[in-house]
């Protein structure tokens, strides 16, 4: 028999490669068809009685290996392209869609597409035309799909799946930060490449946000995206924004936590009828043990409205942060208690608002107080009932009490969920004992106990509660109290995800393409570097719209490594293609927008920014190492920072990269990322033997700076990017939110301090005018209780004969205090101590009521210690308390501060920080990234408390006011500002400027 010339299905003329009696077009073609029916067959013709078609088989420059799959416009093939040996994904267009509008539109898919170059994103290599058929040649990603995952192995884990769908978001975002809506994301559209990293593609359904005219690029009568994965709107064909996304990565995030999707049909027109006006069911009816804040968070994603959902990728990426499988960090015990503090104050706040709104006013509340009236015990136990609500509504809804949100912490299960409205009441019980058993002190009346042991148990309770609670807290277990151990919850601090800072790309020059040389598919733009090893051009793909590299080199160039050609990581510029053949010898790789790292040199870079940087390379050295990739020489001048802040490793110096720097082997990676550290950090240009032998000296976060010293002698660069990686995770610098916690936690509670002891200074002030006689009375009765003991006696007084008629006359003269109402006020309570008012009321007892002539006996028997006006005059005395209370109140008040500053100057000067430092996570260091000498720490308190006492000066001589008052104010008002700017500046304070320290994390 003859064989076959020509194809048995177009009647196409054969070549000698293609044997199975069908044209390589038709092979394809049969391979998606036989994918669509669910088998493999040839279609009916006129002699068509051979095997279905077999794989592998040619296509142009490609070998067709399988189908790996199927989308709306055509199939997706596993191929070798034999010029280079590179493996890719090749999607060909269906034979039976072939027209010219769905031409367009697949060609568009593939522009669209190319102009995303993101790590979560598939990469495409580039658009042609194999003997008649439109192709996208794309990255091959052999670990499958998102669906096929959870089709074999069941519904992932939930920080699984939390990982995948923050890697979409990460790859959606640098799609909608070029002007695209992906509108087709389901898990079929999500690949798994070997390392585990999730990438988005198939953008065929995508529309340009800025040429709207792509959008009617559509089949006729098809419905847009998947119905189970399409948002409402965007199946009522509805104007979209990147909600409509968010909607599709809820659900996806729905089917790979539970298996299945929302919405469910058996039709498409039930399927549709549901989307669109059905709430969708929670992913806990499916899978009980999915957090239920997780849940909540899927199904607001899933709301029917755009404007009910999270409003942009970064809230939505917020959300999902507390269950990714990134271990949380504890917080630590001195957190916890700066936490507690300010619960406390607020709680304070509450508890003085409640009782002035019970008793009528201050001076009311303050009465009920000082009596211990049956009303407080009222008062006392609502306001236990709102402390328990207070903690576990907040913990158990919100994960955090406003003490704990303020601070960055958060309580969770150990599902790192909200612990739940049951779980936080047993917490708030637990923590809440000691105030519980106070009610003890009680008595069936309502009235408090007076006994002095039950209040010193109290107090010990108090003191001694906490610390038993926190007897079980170790590093090893997350600093679990014993009220984390019983409730199994944890208090950890809140993720200090931190997205990488973008950098403008450098200026490329641009020619017109009439005076430049094409090569290959690329036509030539302009020259952007020329040196000794070849000259870089930059180069436009005419069909994908987007720019590359081109790098010329001579013929006699050995071709790009197998390693490099294959190489799709994100730290490594990809190869496109090349040639070798006459004297244009060239190798063409991607445009990353950027600018190279020798640029930046002149300036200091942040830790934030720096850290990706080494944690990019290192990956890349492991990488590079293990297929044997890495490049022979390193230099600063061959590393390239993209627009999105990542790190490229090039096999040739960097356009604009002007600086020639002395470069180092190879094998000495170590030292090469050691130096980018150190020229990075301290803003030059570090030579080679500084990498081998120095390390940076910048003020940078403790835990950082201990990698940094030993960076040098890095030998295993998958550990050294682990712990790169950790250090990603964790705060680069101190926040200005934590700085100001550090101000506020020094002054606020001096300033609540003072502010009671003036509101009691003049409350005194107030009491006194009103009744002058209660202070009178205390002189009298600290005068009784010193002549009772032989302490005190005036020489013209036998205190055995002078007792009796001090006692008639405390009796008969301060009658009025004694038998009225102002011995129940609060004046008397505050002003008179427990046993001078049990002193006082022995007394009234045994001399109630004396005569005129008792007293008039009394004062004799006194004799001077009386004056001219009958009032007793025996030291102490308080005959001018108005007077002293107005010397010594601005004084009083400023003890808090007074304290304050005492304390935080002594923990400088011994302990180089205090406890408020330590809670905070906070260090003190120095340009040079040394820890902050004693000397330095007491000149910056010093300096940080400059404030004091030109503010004490400038209150206390407001008035009355004159020009030099007004003077040393302004002074005082200026300082309080410069505190205030302090707070307000994105790096340093003034005392840490005027000191030369730097805050960093511990």
């Amino acid at each position: 028999m003859n064989p076959t010339t020509h194809c048995l299905e177009c009647n196409a003329p054969l070549t000698t490669a293609e044997t199975q009696g069908l044209c390589a077009r038709c092979l394809l073609k049969m391979g998606f068809a036989s994918q669509l029916a669910g088998g493999s067959s040839l279609p009916a013709s006129p002699g068509n009685s051979g095997p279905p078609p077999m794989m592998p088989f040619s296509f142009g420059d490609y070998r067709i290996e399988r189908l790996l799959g199927k989308g709306g416009m055509g199939a997706v093939y596993e191929a070798e392209d034999t010029a280079s040996g590179r493996r890719v994904a090749l999607k060909a267009l269906g034979h039976s869609l072939d027209s010219p509008d769905t031409r367009k539109r697949f060609l568009r898919e593939g522009r669209l597409a190319a102009s995303i170059n993101h790590p979560n994103t598939v990469y495409v290599y580039g658009t042609e035309e194999i003997e008649g058929a439109p192709v996208i040649t794309m990255e091959l990603i052999p670990g499958g799909t998102l669906q096929e995952r959870v089709k074999e192995g069941g519904p992932m884990p939930v920080s699984a799946a939390v990982d995948a769908i923050l890697q979409i978001i990460a790859g959606l975002e640098a799609a909608h930060a070029v002007g695209i809506l992906h509108r087709d994301i389901k898990p079929s559209n999500c690949f798994i490449d070997p390392s585990g990293m999730v990438k988005v593609g198939d953008f065929g359904l995508s529309i340009s946000t800025t040429s709207r005219g792509d959008s009617a690029l559509t089949m006729a009568g098809s419905v847009l995206g998947t119905p189970e994965f399409s948002s409402p709107e965007q199946l009522r064909g509805e104007a979209l924004d990147l909600r409509a996304d968010i909607y599709s990565v809820g659900m996806t995030l729905y089917y790979l936590l539970t298996g299945q999707t929302a919405f469910r049909g058996e039709n498409v027109v039930q399927l549709l009828a549901t989307v669109l006006d059905k709430a969708a069911p929670s992913p806990r009816a499916v899978r009980p043990e999915i957090p239920e804040f997780l849940a909540r968070i899927i199904l607001r994603c899933l709301e029917k409205q755009s404007g009910d959902r999270p409003k942009n990728y970064d809230e939505l990426r917020a959300a999902l942060l507390p269950f990714t499988s990134t271990a949380p960090t504890p917080a630590t015990l001195a957190l916890r208690l700066v936490a507690g503090v300010v619960d406390q104050i607020i709680l304070i706040g509450m508890r003085i608002i409640g009782a002035m709104l019970m008793f009528g006013g201050f001076e009311a509340m303050t009465r009920a107080a000082a009596m211990r009236s049956p009303g407080w015990f009222w008062l006392s136990l609502g306001l236990l009932f709102f402390e328990i609500a207070y903690f576990s509504v907040s913990e158990g809804r919100w994960g955090a009490t406003p003490g704990k949100a303020l601070v960055g912490l958060r309580v969770g299960g150990l599902d790192r969920n909200a612990p739940g409205i049951p779980r936080a009441l047993l917490r708030a019980l637990i923590y809440l004992v000691p105030t519980m058993v106070a009610f003890l002190r009680f008595d069936a009346t309502g009235a408090p106990s007076e006994s002095m042991v039950w209040d010193f148990v109290r107090g010990i309770a108090l003191w001694l509660f906490p610390a038993l609670l926190a007897l079980t807290a170790r590093r090893h277990n997350g600093f679990a109290t014993v009220i984390d151990l019983l409730t199994k919850t944890r208090v950890i601090q809140k993720s200090d995800f931190e997205s990488r800072e973008s950098f403008a790309q450098i200026d490329e020059p641009v020619a017109t393409t009439e005076t430049m040389p094409q090569f290959g598919p690329f036509h030539a733009l302009a020259t952007l570097s020329s040196d000794d090893q070849g000259e870089l051009v930059l180069g436009y793909d005419t069909k994908l719209m987007r720019r590359v590299w081109i790098r010329k080199v001579a013929a006699d160039t050995a071709p790009v490594a197998a390693a490099l050609r294959n190489a799709a990581r994100p730290s490594r510029l990809r190869w496109l293609q090349g040639s070798r053949e006459g004297a244009d010898a060239w190798d063409a790789f991607e445009s990353a927008p950027g600018t190279p790292l020798n640029t930046l040199l002149a300036t200091p870079q942040p830790w934030k920014n720096v850290r990706h940087w080494l944690l990019d390379l290192s990956a890349e050295f492991a990488a590079a190492t293990r297929d044997g990739s890495l490049p022979a020489t390193l230099a600063l001048d061959r590393v390239w920072i993209t627009a999105s802040g990542g790190a490229k490793l090039l096999d040739f110096r960097a356009p604009g990269a002007e600086v020639a720097v002395e470069p180092l082997a190879g094998t000495e990676g170590s030292a090469f990322l050691n130096q980018l550290a150190i020229s990075a950090l301290e803003g030059r240009v570090a030579t080679a033997e500084e990498g081998r032998t120095s390390h940076p000296r910048r003020p940078v976060a403790l835990r950082a700076r201990g990698l940094l010293r030993v960076l040098r002698e890095a030998g295993d660069f998958t550990a050294l990017a682990g712990q790169l990686r950790a250090l990603v995770q964790q705060r680069p610098a101190i926040s200005r939110r934590r700085r100001l916690g550090l101000i506020l936690g020094c002054t606020v509670p001096s300033l609540v301090i003072a502010a009671l002891l003036l509101l009691g200074l003049n409350l005194s002030a107030k009491w006194q005018k009103k009744d002058p006689d209660v202070m009178r009375l205390k002189t009298a009765l600290i005068n009784h209780a010193r002549m009772e003991k032989g302490e005190f006696v005036s020489p013209e007084i036998d205190p055995a004969a002078a007792l009796p008629p001090l006692e008639i006359y405390i009796a008969g003269r301060y009658a009025n205090v004694l038998a009225t109402d102002v011995w129940s006020s609060p004046y008397v309570v505050s002003a008179l101590s427990r046993s001078e008012r049990k002193r006082a009321v022995e007394i009234y007892a045994r001399h109630r009521d004396p005569s005129p002539e008792a007293m008039a006996a009394a004062r004799t028997a006194l004799g001077r210690a009386v004056d001219a006006n009958g009032e007793l005059d025996l030291a102490p005395h308080f005959k001018n308390f108005e007077k002293v209370n107005q010397v010594i109140r601005w004084p009083m008040a400023m003890g808090g501060f007074l304290w304050a500053a005492f304390l935080s100057v002594a923990a400088a000067l011994f302990f180089r920080g205090g406890v408020l430092m330590r809670a905070l996570g906070i260090a003190v260091v120095t340009r040079d990234g040394s820890d902050a000498s004693r000397g330095r720490m007491l000149w910056r308190a010093c300096l940080a408390w400059s404030w004091l006492p030109l503010g004490a000066a400038a209150v206390a001589m407001l008035v009355p006011a004159n020009p030099v008052n007004f003077a040393v104010w302004l002074v005082a008002n200026i300082v309080l500002g410069a505190v205030g700017w302090s707070a307000a500046l994105p790096d340093r304070s003034l005392p840490d400027r005027l000191a030369g320290t730097w805050l960093v994390p511990r």
